[in-house]
């Protein structure tokens, strides 16, 4: 999926054990809510693909409950405190965050508040694939209200989003894995 050139980052870092992959389920230690093989986690139609770990390539489902909402976060967070240079890939081509349950829309920007500060330090880029006009605006206003925080653009195509990932984990790279 990426360009040819080194990778800022471990991809088999990213996975999970193989002893968690065995347990069945209602065995302690396994979660009946989400699961996770081989880096990839889903919950309630989100996938979380850190297979291409720094690389995190997330679909969003064409709907969005709130409780599903704040466990991907969760999910984010953990990436986030066992890796560095995270590249995040959103892709947002079958949810729609203008016809989102209001109380979704509300409460989003708090939570991505209460993890901002778990994910700056290990985030390099945000790129998110909205193939709407007016969504990408709607995401724009969202970056708006939840302030600075690392670089983030929205792109009708995921192969523009791509190579604009691929700028960033360069100058990542020319920068000492510092993003600048």
């Amino acid at each position: 999926m990426l360009a040819s050139g080194p990778k800022v980052g471990s991809a088999r870092s990213c996975l999970v054990s193989s002893a968690d992959k065995t347990k069945p389920e209602g065995v302690p230690g396994r979660s009946s809510v989400a699961e996770m093989v081989e880096g990839v986690w889903e919950h309630e139609g989100f996938v979380v693909d850190a297979r291409e770990c720094p690389l995190i390539v997330v679909t969003f489902p064409a709907a969005v409950e709130l409780e599903a909402y704040e466990k991907v976060f969760e999910e984010y967070a953990r990436l986030a405190d066992a890796h560095r240079n995270l590249a995040w890939l959103i892709d947002f081509r079958a949810f729609n965050p203008i016809t989102a349950p209001a109380k979704v829309r509300y409460a989003s920007a708090e939570v991505f508040a209460r993890y901002r500060d778990r994910l700056l330090p290990s985030t390099l880029c945000e790129a998110r694939v909205v193939e709407s006009m007016l969504a990408r605006g709607v995401l724009t206003a969202f970056d708006w209200i939840t302030g600075t925080k690392w670089p983030t653009d929205n792109f009708k195509r995921q192969d523009d989003a791509m190579r604009w990932i691929r700028s960033w984990q360069i100058r990542a790279e020319i920068a000492g894995g510092r993003r600048e």
